[in-house]
């Protein structure tokens, strides 16, 4: 039942790995709420150089989720009262609503399925763990502020079992018939460029070597502090 399944993920991650995740979770398994962005991001700004939102990659969650996505407190509440059959989350430690809450969600929420780099307590609670690698173990892409796109390189192997997140959900795709023949992180950004106005015409050559400004035209509104949240 697509419409009693809830994604929740994170700006954090990657242009790819956002991609992948609704291509997958939203478009092909047709679920209905998806967010990314909550409060806890946000922090000090100074107006000059520190921002409010401590995300690298909000920009781009917002072009590939859209801006109208929304507040992972709303899944939470529904979770909470029982709308919510199975989770499935990225890198969020839902322990930070309260030991309470995550107690009441995990009583209510039949499966629970989370991704992340590091132990919490909704890993803990989770039916399913998949180890992610952290940003420093895989290739990718984030969106700044002013909406530059800039590549990340792996400059560790991932430790144990984790792995890069793309090739998490490229795989269970795979489980449910269907097949994307990425091999590297750069095929999956080939894919987001074609799809994506706002990545049109970008590859990972002409990213180099500090980034190229997106085409403003074919992007989402840019997001200020929180703004994917409102």
């Amino acid at each position: 039942k697509p419409g009693s399944w809830a994604l929740i993920t994170s700006p954090q991650y990657t242009n790819e790995e956002l991609y992948l995740q609704k291509k997958f979770f939203k478009d092909a398994l047709k679920m209905s709420r998806a967010a990314y962005a909550w409060a806890f991001d946000q922090g000090d700004e100074d107006k000059f150089l520190i921002k409010a939102d401590k995300n690298p990659n909000s920009n781009g969650a917002a072009e590939i989720f859209g801006t109208s996505s929304e507040e992972i407190s709303k899944i939470v509440d529904a979770a909470q009262r029982g709308e919510i059959e199975g989770l499935v989350i990225f890198g969020r430690d839902l322990a930070k609503y309260g030991a309470d809450t995550l107690a009441a969600l995990r009583a209510k929420v039949k499966t629970i399925v989370y991704s992340g780099v590091n132990d919490n307590a909704t890993a803990a609670a989770a039916d399913w763990i998949l180890p992610g690698a952290s940003y420093a173990e895989t290739d990718g892409t984030f969106t700044n502020f002013e909406g530059r796109v800039q590549r990340i390189r792996k400059a560790l192997e991932p430790l144990g079992d984790a792995r890069a997140t793309w090739k998490i959900v490229q795989d269970l795709a795979a489980g449910q018939g269907i097949v994307w023949k990425n091999k590297r992180a750069e095929d999956v950004f080939a894919s987001l460029a074609v799809e994506s106005g706002a990545f049109k015409g970008l590859t990972y050559l002409a990213l180099e070597p500090h980034g190229k400004i997106w085409n403003a035209k074919g992007a989402a509104e840019p997001v200020g502090a929180g703004a994917g949240a409102r």
